[in-house]
């Protein structure tokens, strides 16, 4: 028997009617990503098994409180097109820091929507994406009360857990 490694990421998909909003524009630009997940941002891209055992311990945790702000790329447009997001209550700072999550040092934890992906996104169709995406500007504060953790199935990802956060009172 072949023992795969998971590869195990923590995400915070967006709430409706927010969710249906950024997912019809992934559809329109980057159709293969936006068939493997639904609009999300991730919290960590390589969840440890220390880090999944620590799960429970949030089901008590305030929701994430973020703001999605403007389209941006990483740089260039074929790089990665993205949304923005602004941790203004520390939120998912402290979410991070409750499960020792801590980037490389050469790798600075940047949250985001992805909206175009540059493995799934050809060079023409990003580049027209952008020239439509770059002054759309969301500006919304949503509130996050549930993460999942989510595996690749090899087609797409799929929550394999589910934390329900406390509700913001």
């Amino acid at each position: 028997m072949v023992n795969r490694a998971r590869h195990r990421q923590l995400t915070a998909f967006l709430p409706q009617p927010l969710r249906d909003v950024v997912d019809s524009v992934r559809r329109r630009w980057d159709p293969e990503m936006s068939d493997k997940i639904d609009g999300h941002f991730t919290i960590c891209h390589d969840l440890s098994d220390d880090q999944l055992s620590k799960l429970e311990s949030l089901q008590n945790a305030q929701p994430l409180r973020v703001r999605i702000g403007r389209a941006r790329c990483w740089g260039e447009p074929s790089l990665g097109i993205y949304l923005d997001l602004e941790d203004s209550h520390g939120t998912v700072r402290a979410l991070r820091e409750a499960l020792s999550i801590h980037s490389p040092p050469d790798m600075l934890f940047h949250p985001h929507v992805t909206l175009t992906h540059p493995r799934t996104t050809p060079l023409d169709r990003a580049e027209a994406a952008w020239s439509t995406l770059e002054t759309w500007q969301l500006d919304t504060e949503v509130e996050v009360n549930s993460l999942d953790v989510i595996e690749l199935d090899g087609l797409a990802w799929r929550t394999v857990r589910r934390v329900i956060l406390a509700e913001d009172k």
